[in-house]
Order: C-alpha cells, then sequence, then structure tokens
C-alpha cells in the first residue's frame, strides 16, 4: 500500500493509485490460495486413486485363483475348441485384462495347459498307502480318461508338452510312480507300466468322438457298407459287433484290467 494511503484514517479516501495496488494485491493473495487448495485437493484424490487402485489390484489377484482361471479357460476349450484359448480370450471371459493373466500365471510358475489339467486332476480323491495298487491304479487312470471323454479339448493342450502342473505331479503323476516302485517294480518297469497305461488311456479317450456316439456309429456302418464283401468278409460279416465296439467304454476298462494285471510283478 502507498504510504499516503496508510497514513490514511477512517473515512479518509485513497488515493487511486492506492486502491489499484490494493485490489491487485489482493487477487494476487486469493490467487495463491485457491492454487494451493487445489493442488493440495488433487494430491488427496492422486493418493486415494492410488490406495483404491492398490486395494483393486489386490482384489483382483485374490480372485484369480488357479481353479478360476483354468474353469474359464476349460469354458473356452468345451466351447470352441482348444485353438479358443488365449491370454486374451481368456482375459474376456474372466473380465480382467490379459497381462494380469499372464502374469498371475507367472507368479504362480504355472503354465496355462498345467493349470488346466490340474483342475481336472485336483478333483480326484486323495488316495492312501492303505488304498491296495491295482485299486489305486484303476481309480486313476479312470478319472483320466473320464475328464477326456467330457473334455476331449483338453488333449490339443498337450501339444506344447506334457502336463507337468504341481496337481497334476502330486495328485497323479508322482503318487502313480511311487506306488509303482512300492510293489517291487524297478525304476525302468515302473516308468514303462505308467506310459503304457496313459498312452492307451489316452488313445481310448481322446481317438473316438464320444460327444456324438449315434454319429460316430453311423459313419463307420456307412463305411463298412461301403465295402466289398469278397475283399472284407470278416469285417462285413460282423458289422453289428464292430460297431457296438466303436464306442464301448468297455474297451477302455477291459484294456485298462489287462494292463494293470500285466505289470503287477507280484502276479506270477
Amino acid at each position: 500500500m502507498a504510504d499516503g494511503a496508510e497514513a490514511a484514517g477512517p473515512g479518509t479516501r485513497v488515493p487511486w493509485p492506492a486502491r489499484a495496488a490494493n485490489a491487485i494485491r489482493s487477487r494476487i493473495n486469493a490467487a495463491v490460495i485457491v492454487s494451493w487448495q487445489v493442488e493440495t485437493a488433487g494430491r488427496c484424490v492422486k493418493r486415494r486413486v492410488i490406495f483404491r487402485g492398490m486395494a483393486r489390484r489386490n482384489a483382483v489377484k485374490a480372485a484369480l485363483t488357479l481353479d478360476a482361471i483354468a474353469a474359464a479357460a476349460l469354458r473356452l476349450i468345451d466351447d470352441g475348441g482348444v485353438d479358443a484359448l488365449t491370454y486374451r480370450s481368456l482375459a474376456v471371459e474372466l473380465g480382467v485384462a490379459h497381462m494380469t493373466v499372464y502374469r498371475r500365471l507367472t507368479e504362480l510358475n504355472v503354465p496355462l495347459d498345467g493349470c488346466v489339467m490340474d483342475y481336472l486332476v485336483g478333483t480326484l480323491p486323495h488316495l492312501g498307502p492303505e488304498v491296495a495298487w491295482a485299486q489305486a491304479t484303476r481309480i486313476r487312470f479312470t478319472a483320466l480318461y473320464e475328464f477326456i471323454v467330457e473334455h476331449p479339448g483338453i488333449v490339443g493342450l498337450r501339444r506344447d508338452g506334457p502336463w507337468l502342473g504341481p496337481n497334476a505331479m502330486r495328485r497323479f503323476i508322482e503318487p502313480q510312480l511311487a506306488a509303482n516302485l512300492a510293489i517291487g517294480m524297478s525304476p525302468e518297469q515302473m516308468v514303462r507300466a505308467y506310459r503304457r497305461m496313459y498312452l492307451f488311456t489316452l488313445g481310448c479317450a481322446c481317438f473316438t468322438d464320444h460327444s456324438t456316439p449315434e454319429a460316430v456309429v453311423a459313419r463307420t456302418r456307412r463305411a463298412i457298407e461301403a465295402l466289398s464283401v469278397q475283399s472284407f468278409p470278416v469285417v462285413t460279416g460282423n458289422r453289428e459287433a464292430i460297431l457296438s465296439g466303436v464306442i464301448d467304454h468297455e474297451v477302455f476298462h477291459g484294456g485298462l484290467e489287462q494292463l494293470i494285471r500285466a505289470a503287477d510283478p507280484r502276479v506270477g
């Protein structure tokens, strides 16, 4: 404020230059206060957004369990086959960003295919040492067969490598190999017995379209009827028996029993 204005008493008219200076100072001070308030509020809002974002990420992470990811992946495979399963389609199914799914599986150190198989194998009952080897072997491989028959698209996941997720290892592979050793198999016998049953199970489950058995029978019937009776007398002469075996689950169950008996070193 000008000196003259400071000296003026009450009721004294302040000269115009002094009034202008006072108005400018007031506006500057008000602008500074408003600026500080907005900036402070902005910082507060940013903090709240950051905290909310952290809470949301933690909630998403907690909800994005292996089971949740695998169940969503299985739905995609059942609907569109294994080619329908990508990180992007899986993210859409789960309602998250695709990198979120990728990072989550990386954190858990589980491949996507292993995650799906783990989800299925996780439904296997825990088999204690009191369960006889033949019975435990029957339960495990029958469960694998039923998984694939119900969800045939999962076989396509194996094109990238074996199923080695933690549940598959813990609930299926490791206990079966250990049980093989426990009944007196050598390490070589242990592996061969497991591989025979495993590959037999895969073949029975995935080389027949169990989802449309009538269509399979109809196609096979047409193929047999197109054959020459003179050239293929056995096939054409036993058509009904062949057709009944095309989708018969007993082919698997009977074959598995034969493999179990043949692998048991205690059987003479």
